[in-house]
């Protein structure tokens, strides 16, 4: 999904630095050439790099500000939480990708 989101120039980002999410990522091989960004409310995570996949972990204001055109919910668990707290977003045309348990778009 990423190859062909990226084969057709969009913009992914991601939300939630979470170990789980990371471990997904590095698993999976998910470098930054296929996610731009990572954001996260930890103030603590926020300026660095997620491991292995070298993505930046931004704050929320760089995501208001430079909207992608896919976020992938990194806390997947929390995905009715996080799509409510980024509502303007999905307003706006933005679309989630949900990873577990099967991939999906909403």
């Amino acid at each position: 999904l990423l190859k062909d989101l990226k084969q057709q120039r969009k913009v992914v980002a991601a939300y939630g630095a979470s170990a789980k999410g990371i471990s997904l990522l590095n698993y999976c091989n998910i470098t930054n050439t296929d996610i731009s960004y990572i954001v996260d409310d930890t103030p603590d995570k926020q300026g660095k790099i997620a491991p292995k996949c070298n993505i930046p972990i931004v704050k929320k204001f760089h995501f208001d500000t430079n909207h992608p055109d896919y976020l992938a919910l990194m806390s997947w668990n929390f995905s009715k939480e996080l799509m409510r707290k980024t509502k303007g977003y999905k307003r706006c045309g933005g679309k989630y990708i949900i990873p577990i348990p099967n991939v999906r778009i909403e």
